[in-house]
């Protein structure tokens, strides 16, 4: 094996963050609309297949402001939900997007299923003596419980899950890979992540190599040159057992 360490993003990458972002959101619609029913507020009715879609479009809109930094975390999920909202003219307010979005948080985490093909690699590489861990940006308690509910403890230690918040540390930050490899010290390491800017150009420019699963289908933004694209996590199988 060529490299001594393999290091994966988290969200699309190991699992469908799309899959259980659309059931969780649409949860926390319908638990939304039934708090509005009990407190007798007449509000418009929206069904929840015509809210979640113009939910996804202001959450893909944007998303290159948070991932170009012009938006926090905090910014860009109020941004989408108030957006959402005022859309439909339906109520809303900073405070309710807060809200809104730790109750997702919450819900979402029952959704994680791994990909096909996610732990016949891990067990590949763990036989071939590679040091194996995530680097994720998000909430420290919230990546952790996909942590635990993908059990990835069975192949990653905890010190090798790297959560930005808990470093204060975001991709794609040259400092956060730096860090991994501090705990690592290996020669050779790679990143794999769905995220052109975050995970791909973050590793190449910390002079890690990467490989671009693009789970999503978005178009590179910059001229970098990753190891591999591949476009389902299955196809990382073929890669690495050639």
């Amino acid at each position: 094996m060529y490299w001594e360490s393999i290091f994966f993003d988290l969200d699309n990458t190991l699992y469908s963050h799309e899959y259980a972002f659309e059931r969780a959101i649409q949860d926390c619609y319908q638990e939304l609309v039934e708090e509005w029913d009990a407190e007798g507020l007449t509000v418009p009715y929206v069904p929840m297949e015509d809210w979640f879609d113009v939910f996804k479009f202001y959450s893909d809109y944007f998303w290159k402001d948070y991932e170009t930094k012009k938006l926090t975390q905090v910014k860009y999920r109020r941004k989408r939900y108030v957006s959402t909202m005022d859309h439909f003219q339906l109520p809303c307010s900073l405070e309710e997007a807060d809200r809104f979005h730790e109750k997702y948080y919450e819900q979402a985490t029952q959704y994680v299923q791994p990909y096909p093909g996610l732990y016949p690699l891990l067990e590949y590489l763990k036989s071939k003596s590679v040091r194996l861990g995530v680097i994720t940006n998000g909430k420290t308690d919230v990546q952790i419980a996909k942590y635990k509910k993908l059990k990835l403890y069975r192949y990653i230690p905890r010190e090798r899950f790297i959560v930005s918040q808990q470093v204060k540390l975001e991709k794609p930050d040259p400092a956060i890979f730096q860090l991994a490899l501090e705990r690592l010290n290996p020669n050779k390491a790679l990143f794999i992540g769905d995220t052109w800017e975050h995970d791909v150009v973050g590793a190449l420019e910390a002079g890690w190599g990467a490989i671009y699963l693009n789970t999503q289908g978005r178009p590179r933004t910059t001229q970098h040159q990753p190891n591999a694209e591949f476009s389902q996590f299955i196809q990382l199988n073929s890669f690495f057992l050639q």
